[in-house]
């Protein structure tokens, strides 16, 4: 008998004599875990919302490093956050700081990256590279921090404070530049609803 043409054929058999079955599906990879996304602006809780700065310790540097504008809270969180005082050389070089900040070794290395990041050496003013040759010679820890080299800038951040009147302080920090002033602002504010606010509260009331 003929085959019909309209019908087809056996499926060819491969050397085995066994046709090839189509591969089973391969199992799908779990999906990466996606990278940590910033903490969306919250209306009411950032203190970078208008009108909201002057509620918590805020103070401005100038292009020298040097503090040109302050409110009490600031100055009452630490004093060398007053008008005139240099916090980055205070950071190194005052015993007190060592106190306030328990995590002085991360509040350093933090403070020197973000400087780098920050500076301009062509537009540098002269009283900042007066600080930084004045820390390179003065403190041990500068020096090493400083010829690392790491650049880093942190614009956000947490730090905790030892404060000697109302204790441990866990707080958020924002830092805001102003171009045409050439300021540098910096603001500390505490989650709303802890104790790091509780006693936040308490220390602007003294």
């Amino acid at each position: 008998m003929r085959p019909d043409p309209g019908r087809p054929g056996p499926r060819a058999p491969t050397r085995r004599g066994r046709a090839r079955l189509p591969a089973p599906p391969r199992p799908s990879r779990p999906a990466r875990p996606q990278a940590p996304q910033p903490r969306p602006y919250e209306p009411g809780r950032s203190p970078t919302a208008p009108g909201q700065l002057a509620a918590h310790p805020c103070y401005a540097q100038g292009p020298g490093g040097r503090v040109v504008g302050t409110n009490r809270q600031a100055v009452l969180l630490c004093p060398f956050f007053a008008v005139g005082r240099n916090p980055l050389r205070a950071a190194f070089l005052e015993p007190e700081m060592r106190s306030l900040y328990p995590q002085w070794d991360d509040m350093t290395a933090k403070a020197v990256s973000g400087l780098r990041a920050m500076i301009d050496v062509d537009d540098t003013d002269p009283e900042l590279l007066e600080t930084i040759g004045e820390l390179t010679v003065a403190s041990e820890r500068f020096c090493t921090l400083w010829t690392r080299r790491e650049v880093r800038r942190r614009d956000t951040g947490l730090t905790r404070l030892n404060h000697p009147l109302v204790g441990e302080l866990d707080l958020h920090y924002e830092k805001m530049v102003r171009p045409q002033a050439r300021q540098l602002i910096v603001v500390y504010y505490a989650d709303q609803g802890s104790t790091s606010a509780e006693r936040l509260a308490l220390l602007s009331g003294l």
